[in-house]
């Protein structure tokens, strides 16, 4: 069927990965301008007259934050080895140095008169860029990702499975053409060991057997649950699926937009979070059913009028926006167009838009695609061995946002998915001048994290934790946090509360007492924390246990 949107790259193609080299550049902030040798009481000293005359005009006071960065503070950042000072802020109280050696960083943060440093590598990040953590601790490690870890990172969906949200809990319906092998590929295993294919059918046999007809689903498969030890590792590893036929791929029929519209309703009714579709409508066989640009208003052709009923039934649509750019008809396709849904684009590994990939707007002028994702060189599973395969198509940026969308509704089980949409959009990094091409652009989710609890103000998932630890909420968090503890064995304990940066400084500590079988919760103050990742600890008498914490 002409139009799943796939073109299987050459097994001959060369899959380049580009090391990151780390970052040379780094902002260093101080915790005070105590022993300063100038003094707001002689401005003059550190203020031009035109400075001073200006304050004066404006009845604006000087205040410490005009006095310059303490010397001698610099001097004892530089003296710890090969560190170049760029500039200094005295507002901010910091400075920025360069040296390329890394191991001096630990060095810095551990100076008493340091209260942060911060990589100022240039990267498409929000406020959850993943810092770097003692290789114990890691249960989130890059290296399981492999080939598909750039998909990922490039949309920050790496923030999401270092907080461990993988999509737990959450159901992706998949409409597509036939899932062939699926049931024998080993990256799907993981699916069937936990019951995480929930359901199948077929609804153009009319029968539950999904796994023939095209591999097309099956590539779409393993961008989202894939997983091949250090090689692929999909966006939505967690989640569960329900695998659905709605195409004919022998054919190109208006039937197969009914079949679709059937598909959502079944989903809409077992319950179904996501529905996720590589399909696309616009011209048939018959060719006096053929769409129009004109009908892609979002309500005219009977799949976009489904979808959007089906995201307003409380479901996050999410469509392939199409491969047609190099094509006569340019324009996205059907339901891409649908309202209240999202349209997905495809880019390159530089961020650049893949030539196929579909152009908007909608006929009424809505922005489309709304973002985009990887779709040139996507890796997903191979459908016919246990290796990995680099694919082209729109048809892969829909699913790699599915997946990771999973994990972020997984993590704010209490947004509506309007909510977690309007996020989405929100994060996007050219959200606020919009293009045929990107549309919103690239989305970033830890900024969608970010905009739904900081803005919307929806609390995230308040994570159970076994053991001594019983919960820490909220995690995410922006001022204060508290952690229940249980005394082990129903006794007593006695221990400490502490809190370390990602570089092992200790940054707060309390002493505790436990006794009963009740939990007990204590609260964390308000702590003038930078933005990022950071450890809880609690260190009893005889054991020892650390969470993770996110400060926003």
């Amino acid at each position: 069927m002409k139009k799943l949107f796939t073109f299987l790259v050459s097994s001959l193609l060369v899959f380049s990965v580009v090391a990151q080299t780390a970052p040379n550049k780094y902002w260093v902030q101080f915790t005070d301008k105590d022993n300063s040798t100038y003094s707001i009481d002689n401005p003059i000293e550190f203020l031009s007259q035109k400075a001073i005359d200006r304050r004066d005009a404006q009845n604006i006071d000087v205040t410490e934050e005009d006095i310059p960065v303490n010397q001698s503070y610099i001097d004892q950042v530089l003296a710890l080895g090969d560190i170049n000072l760029l500039h200094s802020s005295k507002w901010f109280n910091s400075i920025t140095i360069y040296t390329e050696d890394e191991t001096l960083i630990a060095d810095i943060e551990l100076l008493s008169i340091v209260s942060q440093v911060k990589s100022l590598v240039i990267l498409k990040k929000g406020k959850y860029e993943v810092e770097e953590v003692a290789a114990s601790e890691k249960i989130y490690d890059p290296a399981d990702y492999g080939f598909s870890l750039a998909q990922l990172e490039e949309i920050n969906g790496d923030a999401l499975h270092e907080l461990e949200y993988l999509g737990e809990g959450m159901l992706i319906f998949v409409c597509d053409g036939g899932f062939s092998n699926l049931d024998n590929v080993d990256a799907f295993d993981h699916l069937f060991d936990d019951d995480r294919i929930v359901g199948t059918h077929d609804f153009v046999d009319g029968d539950d057997n999904v796994y023939h007809s095209s591999t097309h689903g099956t590539s779409v498969m393993g961008t989202m649950a894939g997983i091949i030890p250090n090689q692929l590792k999909g966006t939505g590893p967690g989640a569960s699926y329900f695998l659905a036929r709605t195409e004919d791929v022998g054919s190109e029929y208006e039937i197969e937009e009914d079949n679709w519209i059937a598909a959502a309703e079944l989903a809409d009714s077992i319950g179904a979070d996501i529905v996720t579709t590589s399909l696309s409508y616009t011209t048939f066989d018959d060719t006096s059913l053929n769409h129009t640009y004109d009908d892609l208003d979002g309500q005219t052709t009977r799949v976009a009028i489904g979808a959007g009923i089906a995201a307003q039934k409380g479901m996050l649509i999410v469509v392939s926006a199409g491969n047609y750019f190099l094509q006569t008809w340019h324009y996205i396709g059907s339901p891409a167009d649908a309202i209240d849904i999202l349209a997905v684009g495809g880019i390159t590994s530089d961020s650049s838009h893949s030539s196929f990939s579909s152009a908007g707007p909608s006929a009424d002028g809505r922005v489309k695609p709304d973002i985009t994702a990887r779709g040139t060189a996507a890796a997903t599973a191979n459908t016919g061995n246990n290796g990995v395969s680099f694919v082209n198509g729109t048809s892969f940026s829909a699913p790699i946002i599915s997946g990771i969308s999973s994990c972020l509704w997984q993590a704010f089980p209490s947004a509506t998915s309007l909510q977690i949409r309007e996020a989405i959009i929100q994060s996007a990094h050219q959200y606020d001048s919009p293009d045929d091409i990107f549309g919103y652009g690239i989305p970033d989710y830890g900024i969608a994290m970010e905009y739904l609890q900081n803005f919307l103000g929806i609390r995230p998932l308040q994570k159970p934790v076994s053991g001594i630890i019983q919960n820490v909420y909220p995690n995410p968090f922006t001022d204060q946090v508290t952690i229940s503890l249980k005394a082990p064995a129903d006794t007593s304990d006695e221990g400490q509360i502490s809190i370390f940066n990602s570089s092992g400084k200790l940054i707060f500590q309390m002493e505790v007492k436990l006794h009963g079988k009740i939990p007990q919760n204590f609260t964390i103050p308000t702590l003038d924390l930078a933005s990022g990742i950071y450890h809880l600890e609690y260190r009893g008498s005889s054991s020892k246990e650390t969470v993770k914490l996110v400060h926003l």
